[in-house]
């Protein structure tokens, strides 16, 4: 017989108060065999979200409000650890304030697949993708497309899963410092889990994940998105280069011809390339990286040019 915590529930949340509720109803609602605590980290609302979380804690003992007063993200700190460092549970498993799951027996099924497959350290599932009013939006992300079982050379890729279907093993993550430069931390998340075994995923539906003008990446420009990306895939290369650098570099150049092609499409081509530099270099990216960058910008741009000028002439 188990004892005590088996899941430890980590749900983030910053300015929820519209969707915070139903994020929480869908975690109370969990029939399990098994005890599993909640912890609502609020990084400092300046909504209601607050009032609405320590409703719920003071209506259910194994939901822990963790509420700040000052917003970490913004000061680069990483939510994460905070759960790391006091999770109880044999598992750990993710729902953002602005989600919520559907099936009321999703943490039994995860725990009861991984308990049966050792050799697995994440399980994940399918998820519908809905806009702010609860209508389904099939046009982000295809689900089914996530692979039944993946490793860490699929998530370089891009598996299309998302935190709010991941259930994996408590092992005492410990983030290394080349990830504090990687705006968002979900990518780095599944990496350093699948360091310790497979991902499987459940091919159903048991959580929704919320595409709304609040969340953090959707807003984002296109720029700012091709920034981070490229962030992301500089770092994320140091960190797995003995096994993956080939994968990396390849990626790494698809985004980078991809963003150059865009930004010269704009008329403020020039400010963008400029901002997107700075932007890198503020992060740690590396001169050398800089430059050859630059000289590929240069490169495209004459090229465009004479191409531009050839179809004028015809």
């Amino acid at each position: 017989m188990r004892n005590n915590i088996v899941v430890s529930v980590f749900c983030p949340t910053y300015n929820h108060s519209d969707y915070i509720k139903q994020c929480l109803d869908s975690i109370v609602m969990q029939i399990t065999k098994f005890q599993f605590e909640v912890f609502v980290q609020d990084d400092a609302s300046t909504d209601n979200s607050q009032q609405i979380i320590r409703t719920y804690s003071d209506k259910h003992d194994f939901i822990i409000p963790v509420l700040h007063k000052e917003n970490i993200f913004s000061k680069g700190g990483n939510l994460n650890e905070y759960v790391f460092n006091n999770a109880r549970g044999e598992y750990i498993a993710i729902c953002e304030g602005d989600d919520y799951w559907t099936d009321p027996y999703k943490l039994q099924k995860q725990v009861d697949y991984l308990d049966k497959n050792k050799e697995v350290s994440i399980c994940c599932h399918w998820h519908e993708n809905i806009d702010s009013n609860n209508k389904s939006n099939k046009e982000f992300w295809d689900v089914t497309k996530c692979p039944e079982l993946f490793d860490t050379t699929d998530a370089i890729r891009g598996v299309t899963t998302h935190p709010n279907t991941w259930m994996f093993r408590n092992c005492n993550l410990k983030f290394p410092s080349v990830f504090t430069k990687i705006p968002g931390g979900d990518d780095p998340l599944l990496l350093m889990i699948l360091n310790n075994g497979k991902g499987h995923c459940i091919k159903e539906t048991m959580s929704a994940y919320r595409l709304h003008k609040e969340s953090i990446w959707n807003p984002l420009s296109i720029t700012q998105k091709t920034i981070n990306t490229l962030i992301y895939n500089f770092n994320i290369h140091r960190f797995c280069k003995k096994n993956y650098d080939v994968q990396i570099l390849k990626e790494r150049k698809i985004i980078e011809q991809n963003f150059i092609y865009e930004s010269i499409n704009e008329s403020s081509h020039f400010n963008i390339f400029k901002t997107i530099i700075l932007q890198l270099f503020k992060y740690g990216i590396p001169k050398s990286f800089l430059i050859k960058l630059y000289f590929k910008y240069v490169c495209t741009l004459i090229k465009h040019s004479i191409k531009k000028k050839l179809t004028t002439i015809k």
